[in-house]
């Protein structure tokens, strides 16, 4: 396999800087860098190799004050040990894969059920759980940040070695541009993402007030499980509709099977297949902070999660930290369980092929609360 290009469309600017380091050591003895890339007006973002997670992302209030507008924890040891996939890069397959199975060339492949009997995020030991490889790339626009990672042939259960690289680069104060892509050498299903858990207004309320709009007017209905039944629903007038801009908790309790299944919302939005070009998939904005966030994708779906379980059965005191609903995750991806949904757009990765998947974070603030 050829390594990994580098996007011609990626660029930084000159007042643009990467800070790198040390957050820590895995047990057995390797290094675990940060990488913050900091803009002139003091905005930054922060990434460990350790699951190429973005772990802080400092943006500006409406009267200029630097909050933190994702959720994260400050030590390594607690990232380690981390359940809900706190702001990682989430593969081979982001989302779920029901019985955790699926036919490839007329072949069944089993992956491991880590969400019995189903396959959630990659595995066990999926790309939240690798050291990834960062590096700084620099150009005469500005500095980027490259992450990468190799995953052997049958980890997971998943066919082909691949190899998987991140690059990231702030395009201007306030933008946050990601490059997601993979090779394979023998066929095999891809599905990237990022998972960030939000709260714009960085004071560790929750997320019910913030006004959410998805650009949207379907998503995929799902059964008990999680695991999509291969039906397609229109939002309108439905808790799911957020065509219009609406506060997240607006309807989150409704009377409602898919809500109840759920705990909330954890559902995808789709749009149809076709050209993958870059898009606004979603808007949200929070009218005490004033900040707001607007996410592009070249992907044909966003999972929208309502962190319902966060803190939920935390593995340690350490991590309770955070609560049900204190963060919502928009992560643009390929349909959930899409290996096993003839009518679903395609997610295999043939030898040769390169998967590409372009995310933008766009971040601003509004002068005048809205109240």
């Amino acid at each position: 396999m050829s390594f990994l290009n580098e996007p011609e469309n990626t660029s930084g600017t000159k007042g643009v800087t990467i800070q790198r380091g040390l957050f820590g050591r895995l047990p057995d003895g390797q290094e675990v860098s940060t990488f913050r890339l900091v803009a002139e007006n003091g905005s930054s973002v922060t990434f460990s190799e350790y699951g190429s997670a973005l772990v802080s992302i400092q943006m500006p209030d409406r009267s200029g004050n630097l909050g933190d507008v994702i959720l994260g924890y400050p030590t390594l040891e607690q990232y380690l040990e981390d359940p809900w996939y706190m702001g990682a890069v989430v593969g081979r397959f982001a989302n779920r894969i029901g019985e955790a199975s699926f036919q490839l060339n007329g072949s069944r492949i089993e992956l491991t059920p880590n969400q019995p009997p189903h396959h959630l995020h990659g595995g066990l030991n999926g790309f939240n759980k690798k050291l990834w490889k960062g590096e700084i790339l620099n150009h005469p626009e500005g500095p980027s940040l490259r992450m990468t990672c190799l995953s052997p042939h049958g980890e997971e259960g998943y066919p082909g070695t691949m190899k998987v690289s991140m690059i990231a680069t702030m395009t201007k104060p306030g933008e946050l541009q990601l490059l997601l892509q993979a090779e394979s050498d023998r066929d095999t299903i891809v599905n990237l993402t990022m998972h960030p858990y939000f709260n714009l207004a960085g004071n560790g309320g929750n997320i019910l007030d913030h006004k959410l709009q998805i650009e949207s007017s379907s998503y995929l209905e799902l059964d008990h499980d999680g695991i999509p039944t291969g039906a397609k629903k229109p939002a309108e007038g439905s808790p799911f509709d957020f065509c219009s801009a609406r506060r997240i908790g607006e309807r989150i309790e409704d009377d409602s099977q898919q809500l109840s299944w759920a705990g909330g919302y954890d559902h995808c939005f789709v749009w149809q297949s076709g050209a993958r070009e870059l898009k606004r998939l979603a808007r949200v904005e929070e009218h005490l902070s004033g900040r707001s966030l607007e996410l592009f994708s070249t992907a044909l779906g966003v999972q929208f999660y309502s962190g319902n379980f966060l803190g939920v059965d935390a593995p340690s005191q350490a991590l309770e930290r955070y609560k049900p609903r204190q963060g919502f995750c928009l992560e643009p991806q390929a349909w959930p369980d899409a290996p096993n949904h003839k009518a679903f757009p395609d997610v295999m990765l043939r030898p040769g092929e390169l998967y590409s998947h372009r995310i933008v974070y766009r971040f601003g603030a509004t002068s005048v609360s809205e109240g």
